[in-house]
């Protein structure tokens, strides 16, 4: 049995597709990543986001938003949306990099309680 990386365990590709959804139309599709996580405080963690921010295009995100829990405020959702699964898929990759790890760490990220997951979106 071969082990999975990190990202095969974090990362479940779902297809979703609305009714009446004619076939053939991925040339359109959005890939969606949606990130969950508990950070230690979220004013210091969105500080962080908010350095970043400029460097998401570069990566490949189209679009993206940062929400908070209204019932516990260090539980955090990021949303990015890519214009293909490659570029979602590079974005992944280079989140496993070091030095993607020490600056969710020094952003207050709580590894364990991480999870992404990819949409297609039409």
């Amino acid at each position: 049995m071969e082990c999975e990386t990190r990202q095969q365990q974090l990362v479940r590709l779902s297809d979703w597709e609305r009714p009446n959804q004619s076939e053939g139309r991925e040339e359109n599709a959005m890939i969606t990543l949606m990130a969950r996580h508990q950070v230690d405080d979220w004013d210091k963690w969105f500080d962080l986001y908010q350095a970043q921010r400029g460097q998401l295009s570069q990566m490949g995100v189209t679009r993206e938003a940062a929400l908070r829990s209204s019932t516990d405020g260090n539980d955090v959702v990021v949303i990015h949306e890519f214009d293909s699964i490659e570029a979602a898929q590079e974005f992944l990759k280079a989140s496993e990099a070091p030095e993607t790890a020490q600056m969710l760490e020094a952003a207050g990220v709580k590894p364990e309680t991480m999870t992404m997951e990819l949409f297609h979106t039409h």
